[in-house]
């Protein structure tokens, strides 16, 4: 029986999900960290396999000095969807962090 994907981001009906996605990310853009990790705790804590949130939530971790945190989403991440460079990339450059 072949595996099923993770639902995405914006996967809901009624997008819920992706508006809340797009409010951790502007957060992060407008550097309100906190509060941009307050989304995507939120969000992980719903789907922990949604890979988008993964990455940018590991990339939002590695921003705030928190290498640990950002390389086990990102491992999360890669471990999901293998062939994403930007999760591939993103969890290399956390591991030089390490």
């Amino acid at each position: 029986m072949a595996r099923q994907p993770a639902p995405a981001a914006g996967d809901d009906d009624d997008g819920s999900t992706l508006k809340a996605l797009a409010r951790a990310i502007d957060l992060q853009q407008r550097g309100r960290l906190d509060d941009a990790e307050r989304e995507y705790a939120t969000l992980l804590a719903c789907n922990p396999r949604d890979a988008t949130v993964l990455i940018n939530a590991g990339v939002l971790a590695l921003s705030r000095g928190d290498v640990e945190t950002s390389v086990a989403r990102l491992e999360a991440a890669v471990a999901l969807v293998p062939a994403n460079a930007i999760a591939q990339g993103n969890l290399g450059f956390a591991l030089v962090h390490a």
